[in-house]
């Protein structure tokens, strides 16, 4: 019993430490897309969808709600790359692009991270004639992963990761102003 114990521990570490690499990389990115949001609402801007409407205040606006839409992809690109290092990085980003396909957003990003980061620590792992040590890190790795990656995400997780997505969604929309505020805090 002491040695599972001892091993969840270690994996929960683990699980901290990748989402604690992902988000420091992620903070900046939510930051200066926060602040451009807040800045172009202030000056009248909305988000618009076509070049026709767009102004000054309505692209600032803009810019930081496409900012903000990129989270998936931060958190699942660099936790995949605490995890495997830089080949871990292209598969991670396009783990979170499925989940934004998916609208699995944030937590299929999640998910997404892990898969391909723990994906891509494998595939490192094999052994390959000497010829092809060059091509594991640019070419083989990334790309093998992403699709074991893509396959698990669009075919085994998608519908799970979105209905839960959307489940949360709704029980934090259906919250009264008392209970939100009390899960906020």
């Amino acid at each position: 019993m002491n040695t599972f114990v001892t091993g969840a521990k270690k994996a929960g570490s683990a699980v901290k430490k990748h989402l604690l690499t992902s988000i420091s990389y992620m903070l900046p990115l939510v930051v200066a897309s926060g602040l451009l949001i807040a800045i172009g609402n202030l000056m009248g801007g909305k988000q618009v969808t076509s070049l026709a409407q767009m102004n000054f205040p309505n692209s600032i606006t803009t810019l930081g709600v496409l900012g903000m839409g990129l989270l998936p992809s931060f958190i699942a690109g660099y936790i995949g790359y605490s995890i495997a290092d830089r080949p871990g990085i292209a598969p991670g980003f396009l783990a979170g692009q499925i989940a934004s396909f998916l609208g699995a957003g944030f937590l299929g990003g999640i998910i997404g991270g892990f898969i391909a980061g723990y994906i891509a620590l494998g595939i490192r792992k094999i052994k390959v004639p000497r010829w092809a040590n060059g091509l594991m890190p640019m070419l083989i790795v990334p790309t093998v992963t992403a699709i074991f990656t893509a396959l698990i995400m669009f075919f085994l997780l998608g519908r799970p990761l979105t209905a839960a997505t959307t489940a949360l969604n709704h029980f934090i929309t259906g919250l009264d102003r008392s209970q939100r505020a009390l899960y906020g805090f």
